[in-house]
């Protein structure tokens, strides 16, 4: 996340924060829930996200599988969108 902070125009970076954090805010119930004992949410949330959301034990390998696959592809992308912005730039300069 801090990499997609890092990498994002300063005009944007605030809605890029904002949709990071609403991305993982019904999550906190996992580690709240683990380390100190109590689900942040009310109860209709949290059975609304558990029907949306239906886990299985080893869904944390595959997410972390997954997060990184796509961390990759969307590192791929920028280098490419920037390589060819670079590219762009300099035929208009010459």
């Amino acid at each position: 996340m801090s990499v997609a902070i890092a990498v994002v125009d300063r005009r944007t970076r605030l809605a890029t924060i904002a949709a990071m954090a609403g991305a993982v805010v019904l999550d906190l119930d996992k580690p709240m829930d683990h380390f100190f004992g109590r689900d942040p949410f009310p109860k209709f949330v949290s059975r609304w996200h558990g029907r949306v959301q239906n886990e299985s034990a080893d869904g944390l390998v595959r997410d972390a599988f997954y997060g990184l696959l796509f961390a990759c592809c969307d590192a791929f992308v920028l280098a490419s969108s920037r390589r060819q912005w670079r590219q762009h730039d300099s035929l208009w300069s010459s």
